[in-house]
């Protein structure tokens, strides 16, 4: 059951890519799979905050896995592996 859902999940994502354009103002960012704020991916995106980035330019979008994160700054936080998590992997720049 589980490879059946894990391939219709990647078979979705495949018509997404063909369905829906690439927007070069969307950034998808995640840290340990969604389960935690740390690492090279906090310090890219607190220095895009730092920049204004995520004011002015860009669509931020942090994945989480089972609990949302506090997080600085303009951003969405999307849970990992939901039919969001696709739409925004299918479109991000």
């Amino acid at each position: 059951m589980r490879k059946l859902l894990k391939n219709a999940a990647v078979a979705l994502y495949k018509i997404m890519n063909l369905i829906f354009p690439v927007k070069n103002d969307t950034v998808v960012i995640s840290s340990a799979l969604g389960r935690s704020y740390a690492g090279n991916p906090k310090a890219i995106y607190e220095t895009l905050v730092e920049k204004g980035y995520d004011r002015e330019r860009l669509n931020i979008i942090w994945f989480y896995d089972s609990v949302m994160h506090d997080i600085p700054g303009r951003h969405k936080q999307v849970r990992f592996r939901s039919i969001k998590y696709l739409y925004y992997m299918s479109v991000a720049g």
